[in-house]
């Protein structure tokens, strides 16, 4: 199986879908090359956060990837967190009064809910109770 990234760059404001990624010895992000107006280019880790898809597209057939906040059958709100415990992308309520998702492992997902990716957590955590 090919995983897909993406990489939130904290300089520049914006999502970076690379074409291939490299890292330093000690695991962390090293450097990316991304293609874009038909040239590709080679972008330094600085202040960059890399995040995995889920491997589950939303009704629209968008990518869902760590990070984005989604908007469940029911309304509610959930956001997709890598946890360290389990070792995988999970699911988790954006209020504090939803508690029946919390912690779910993303593989389950349309199991529970068909979904809706409504944004992310770099530009729409707003939409994220503080606390959290």
């Amino acid at each position: 199986m090919r995983h897909k990234f993406r990489i939130w760059d904290k300089t520049n404001f914006r999502f970076i879908y690379p074409t291939s990624i490299s890292f330093n010895e000690d695991g962390s992000l090293g450097s990316c090359f991304e293609r874009r107006k038909n040239q590709v280019t080679r972008s330094v880790h600085h202040a960059k956060e890399l995040q995995v898809a889920a491997g589950k597209p939303d009704i629209h057939g968008k990518e869902l990837f760590e990070g984005d906040i989604i908007r469940s059958s029911n309304q509610a709100l959930h956001y997709i967190k890598y946890s360290k415990a389990s070792l995988s992308l999970v699911i988790l309520p954006c209020e504090h009064n939803d508690y029946y998702y919390t912690g779910r492992g993303i593989a389950h997902i349309k199991e529970f809910f068909d979904f809706e990716i409504v944004g992310n957590v770099y530009q729409n955590g707003n939409l994220i109770e503080v606390g959290q």
